[in-house]
């Protein structure tokens, strides 16, 4: 029989570039000092539903943040979400769910986040912001609509709205859209698509609240996986921007 000697070994640590990088990305992205919320609207946080199983509000990923409430119409239900795996936020007809407690500045940078996957891009849907339909200058937020005659994510700022197409209809979509309040500039990424980005001449003010889809302009009918909202341009945070491309782009990508 063959013995060998053991060998122990201080101050020497082995790094494999080829492992993956486990990252928390709940630090990063959610409990991180400039996010005012992250809500996954797959079932893995708290989700209070009323008798019948209609989701009446999202619980926020962000330690001690607000949660997404409904506020009429039709709430949404949790689905099985057989494009990427798991659970999905089903809204089939007109509702909206508000962050209330916290008033959106929208003379002030900030940045929302959303995976959706409409039912069509042949109808203009608001996915996440706000439509102050007595004063469209007073209006942010997301939407899936036509770009001409392609399909696209929109980011409609009062009164400018930057497109980026999109791939495929048929898988959810990450998108993120920044506003830079100091170069007034409005920007729109699909991590692993493209961006794009416009100046923005009518530059919006006012607070506003920030909502899920909207009752009575342009409903979200679809399916929500994420959902996020900044009071900065995450671009300013080259960590956080890389963290919260990274993390929608792999919410959005099939299980």
């Amino acid at each position: 029989m063959l013995y060998g000697k053991s060998v122990k070994l201080e101050g020497v640590s082995f790094g494999n570039p080829s492992l993956p990088r486990i990252r928390d990305f709940q630090a990063l992205i959610a409990n991180h000092a400039n996010c005012i919320g992250a809500w996954r609207l797959d079932g893995a946080d708290a989700i209070v539903y009323d008798a019948d199983g209609a989701i009446q509000s999202f619980a926020n990923w962000k330690a001690g943040g607000l949660p997404l409430v409904a506020a009429g119409g039709t709430p949404a239900r949790l689905v099985d979400n057989t494009i990427s795996g798991g659970k999905a936020a089903r809204f089939t007809a007109a509702t909206e769910y508000r962050l209330t407690g916290y008033a959106l500045d929208l003379g002030k940078a900030y940045t929302m986040v959303a995976v959706f996957k409409p039912d069509t891009y042949g109808s203009i849907m608001n996915v996440c912001g706000d439509i102050l339909e007595a004063d469209m200058t007073k209006t942010a937020g997301i939407f899936s609509r036509k770009n001409n005659a392609a399909s696209a994510a929109a980011f409609f700022e009062a009164t400018d709205t930057v497109y980026q197409n999109v791939a495929s209809e048929s898988v959810f979509q990450p998108v993120i859209a920044r506003h830079d309040a100091s170069a007034k500039v409005n920007y729109l990424n699909i991590p692993g698509t493209g961006s794009t980005n416009k100046t923005s001449p009518g530059t919006a003010a006012g607070t506003v609240t920030f909502k899920l889809s909207d009752l009575s302009r342009f409903p979200f009918l679809g399916l929500l996986d994420f959902v996020a909202l900044f009071d900065i341009n995450t671009a300013a945070d080259a960590a956080l921007q890389a963290a919260l491309a990274d993390y929608v782009a792999m919410r959005a990508r099939p299980a």
